[in-house]
């Protein structure tokens, strides 16, 4: 069960007086009927999340300036309730808590609720997390937030069950309702002063660091990565608790291994091991789940965000170039299937934003885990020996809170042929037997619900992803994938302005656009140039970069902010959490990083100064490492300088598409590649490339060449002798 937000507010007015709130009377009996809230006008939202809860008793209204004006015209509080559609508590507090007559009537009468799908919105969440944060120290899914009517926070809680322990007692949110209403009404003041000073402590700006000299502050990153490296049982974590991905930290960690730090690849490999080895990972459909509640990566969250995909696609695709583990090959395809599958809309082209862990009320998960029973009907004697072993079914299984079995990878074939007594070859075939034929069953089940949600941030970071996948293993199919995307992203996904929205849908135009959609976006379109070597891909990158520094970078600060959604409502973070990594990347890391690219292939226009100027102030502290590791990443690409890559040949050329096989897939932090066809016209890429370019005259065939720091390689005609020359030309000594 997640963990219960406890408000400093309701803590400090409710409890500490609670003799006098329970005197204070609500609106007395008799008295004339609170006017009616209109009926839940969320039947026609895009979100379905948000559509789900328009059947509800409770009358949920839109977040949306109509709504906190019905609240200051009522004169009543607003309930904010957020939450997604993948959020197993959500739907245990919507069963439970909102089905239940009373907890609705008292909603319905007493205040204007407001539901937020979090996905939709996520500035909103972010918001509203942090002020959650301020008040108690935690947050987290649904979020149950009390507010003005002008939408400022003054109690928060998370889950709130229908009913305290024991018999008799009332439902525990229809207690906190009646506490919060005779607050408001007869303490007004008090928490209006109490909103005020929460809205000024987040408005404060946290100390930061001119970051006049990189190293000292990557130094400063990399030893706080490495004290939360968790050696047992790989991962970054701070303390007990549940454990997650931290793919930026993964990404740094190698980043920091090939610059010099060889430990730091082991933390990374030895991490993507556990993970793919653990519960956490889908072990028959691929993919993976939202984190593990335990340090060992034995038992998951069962969701699967789109988001955990598309970093780990990244990850795994780049451990293989590192180690050419065939394991980090086999999990990403997987990987990928699942996603194309699962998350994938054929018909335009875009990917979906998550699926949920419940296939049925009151689930959590079953459809992910087994009995050990139903295993063994299921599969012959022999198979059935080898999968207990393989999926670590014997005296050291995992469970799931309602007890079922989780399947994960204990042991290789080759450990259970020893164990069985047969060629680790027979076991492999056993267990891949056993596996076929429990996909087959579980293929029988009904499966948990997809959001069908099109959320823009999540595309493009799929989109990085597939092209990351499809450059680690020479994959046309795979980029190919991501290239349609971004297409129809480009046709459909924009506003008027040029900007991306952040969610597509049929139901209504596009109103919102975040930093995260066109950060991300701009990361993914340089990315598509690279691997297509279409200057269109070039062009919508700048256009991408220019909106991102117009519509959302301030430049007096140097930070890419939030844009304000509701005029009149609360007062919003200005967007310095975008230097932190969060379940996704840094906005302001991953910018600095694409500035730093863009400049490489598009020079003159000032893109190199533009990223200096998004890290030159950076809240660096060993403490914050895990959520600095995007921006650590571009510190350490600006210390070490890009690399070029060029490749000049005819797609004809027989060695054109070996050479760029071999551009792509070599792995080299801040690597820009530029793909130069003699039979077209090519955007500028630097004064050191073009003069390279020119020097002979035309070529007959195909050739390549790197440059790094001031200068460049003479031509090179092999593939292999382009790998070498990424992993080592230009090359500084260790930093950090």
């Amino acid at each position: 069960m997640p963990k219960v937000l406890t408000t400093i507010v309701l803590g400090a007015l409710l409890m500490a007086g609670m003799g006098h709130f329970a005197a204070a009377a609500m609106p007395a009996r008799g008295a004339a009927a609170a006017p009616q809230l209109p009926a839940s006008d969320l039947a026609d939202a895009p979100s379905i999340y948000l559509r789900q809860a328009a059947s509800e008793h409770v009358r949920w209204q839109p977040y949306d300036d109509a709504s906190f004006s019905l609240a200051r015209r009522l004169n009543r509080p607003v309930l904010i309730d957020i939450g997604a559609m993948w959020c197993h508590w959500c739907h245990v507090m919507d069963q439970k808590t909102y089905g239940d007559p009373q907890v609705a009537a008292l909603i319905n009468q007493y205040f204007v609720p407001i539901r937020v799908d979090r996905d939709e919105r996520p500035d909103i969440d972010q918001y509203y997390q942090a002020a959650a944060a301020e008040l108690s120290g935690q947050g987290g899914w649904p979020l149950t937030c009390f507010a003005l009517p002008n939408g400022e926070l003054f109690a928060a809680f998370g889950f709130l069950p229908p009913r305290q322990s024991g018999p008799g007692h009332e439902s525990a949110m229809a207690a906190v309702l009646k506490d919060v209403a005779r607050a408001y009404h007869s303490r007004h003041r008090e928490l209006e002063a109490r909103a005020a000073s929460l809205i000024e402590k987040l408005k404060k700006p946290p100390a930061l660091k001119e970051l006049t000299a990189d190293k000292p502050a990557l130094i400063e990153i990399l030893a706080g990565l490495s004290n939360t490296y968790d050696r047992a049982n790989g991962g970054f974590s701070f303390g007990e608790g549940p454990k997650f991905y931290e793919f930026p930290g993964l990404e740094l960690a190698l980043t920091a291994g090939f610059y010099g730090h060889p430990e730091f690849t082991a933390m990374t490999l030895d991490t993507l091991r556990r993970m793919a080895r653990g519960g956490v990972y889908d072990q028959l459909g691929g993919g993976f789940h939202r984190y593990a509640t335990d340090a060992a990566w034995q038992v998951p969250h069962f969701e699967k965000m789109s988001y955990d995909q598309a970093l780990a696609l990244s990850a795994y695709a780049h451990a293989f170039e590192i180690s050419a583990e065939p394991e980090f090959r086999q999990v990403a395809q997987n990987l990928a299937r699942y996603v194309e599958n699962t998350l994938f809309n054929r018909a335009n082209q875009t990917f979906y934003s998550s699926q949920d862990a419940d296939a049925f009320a009151g689930d959590d998960g079953s459809y992910y885990t087994w009995k050990l029973n139903e295993i063994r009907r299921l599969l012959k004697p022999a198979e059935f020996k080898a999968a207990v072993l393989y999926f670590g079914l014997d005296n050291r299984h995992a469970t799931a809170p309602d007890g079922r079995l989780v399947l994960r990878r204990a042991r290789d074939p080759a450990q259970v042929g020893a164990q069985l007594r047969i060629a680790g070859e027979q076991a492999k075939k056993l267990i891949e037997r056993a596996a076929a034929r429990l996909r087959a069953a579980r293929d029988l089940r009904r499966a948990p619900a997809v959001d069908t949600a099109v959320l823009v941030d999540r595309n493009a970071l799929m989109d990085s992803g597939f092209i990351a996948a499809g450059e680690a293993f020479s994959d046309p199919h795979l980029e190919r994938i991501a290239l349609d995307n971004l297409d129809y992203l480009y046709a459909h996904g924009r506003m008027a302005d040029g900007s991306y929205c952040h969610v597509l849908t049929a139901r209504a135009a596009c109103a919102v656009g975040l930093p995260a959609d066109q950060v991300y976006m701009f990361n993914a379109l340089l990315a598509a140039y690279q691997v297509s070597g279409q200057s269109r891909e070039l062009r919508r990158a700048e256009e991408v970069a220019r909106i991102i520094l117009k519509k959302f970078y301030d430049p007096e600060t140097n930070v890419i902010r939030n844009a304000r959604p509701i005029e009149g409502t609360a007062g919003w973070l200005d967007g310095i959490e975008a230097y932190y990594d969060g379940e996704m990347p840094s906005v302001q890391g991953v910018a600095a990083r694409d500035f730093a690219m863009l400049d490489v292939l598009a020079p003159d226009h000032g893109y190199r100064q533009q990223s200096a100027l998004l890290l030159s102030h950076a809240p660096v502290s060993v403490g914050a490492a895990l959520m600095l590791a995007t921006v650590g990443r571009a510190v350490a690409e600006r210390i070490h300088g890009d690399m070029l890559v060029v490749v000049d040949g005819s797609p004809t050329d027989g060695m054109t598409v070996p050479l760029l096989n071999a551009a792509q897939a070599t792995y080299r932090p801040g690597k820009v590649l530029a793909w130069i066809d003699p039979s077209q016209s090519y955007p500028g890429i630097g004064p050191l490339a073009a003069a390279q370019l020119l020097v002979g005259g035309a070529q007959q065939r195909a050739f390549a060449f790197v440059c790094a720091g001031n200068g460049c390689t003479q031509r090179i005609a092999t593939p292999e002798d382009l790998s070498a020359l990424i992993r080592s030309f230009g090359l500084s000594g260790p930093a950090g």
